[in-house]
């Protein structure tokens, strides 16, 4: 179960098909973003070739140092995302918003980690993984709730002005 399946060059740039294929439907619809989508292109490949080189070398040394590095720069990431699609927030409130993620992300982590999976939190195997679903499951829920509560608040606003 812990052995690496290599994923041959040839292999690895078949994924650039459906890109030349959205880029197709883009062209056809008349759509002007190829340049986005080419810029987006380069800069998930770079991040797909330093995640895998570090991920390989966490792997191959599984040291509970590295595990929590790399899920304190996972939750460090989803803090600065969340943030910085919130930037009217004062500052109490993104305290708050930062705090939320990390400790209700952490908990969930150690959860599923030691009573489904039944394994050391510091597993990069499983660690790892399941914390990056974690940390965009609650990224994306965080965002959307506060869309939620600022639309909410505006919508507010404007009902207490006409009385």
């Amino acid at each position: 179960m812990n052995e690496v399946i290599k994923i041959s060059l040839q292999r690895f740039l078949l994924i650039y098909l459906l890109l030349l294929i959205v880029l197709f439907i883009m062209k056809k619809c008349k759509i002007e973003q190829s340049k986005l989508l080419l810029f987006g292109s380069i800069q998930m490949t770079i991040q797909l070739i330093i995640a895998g080189y570090l991920l390989t070398y966490i792997f191959k040394n599984p040291k509970p140092i590295y595990t929590i590095c790399y899920i304190i720069v996972m939750m460090a990431f989803a803090v600065f995302r969340v943030l910085s699609k919130n930037k009217n927030l004062n500052k109490k409130f993104k305290l708050y918003v930062a705090l939320s993620l990390i400790l209700s992300g952490l908990f969930v982590i150690s959860f599923f980690i030691f009573a489904i999976v039944d394994e050391s939190i510091f597993n990069p195997q499983y660690a790892i993984p399941l914390s990056g679903m974690i940390f965009g499951n609650v990224m994306t829920g965080l965002n959307l709730g506060i869309k939620t509560f600022q639309e909410r608040l505006d919508s507010e606003i404007v009902v207490w002005k006409y009385y």
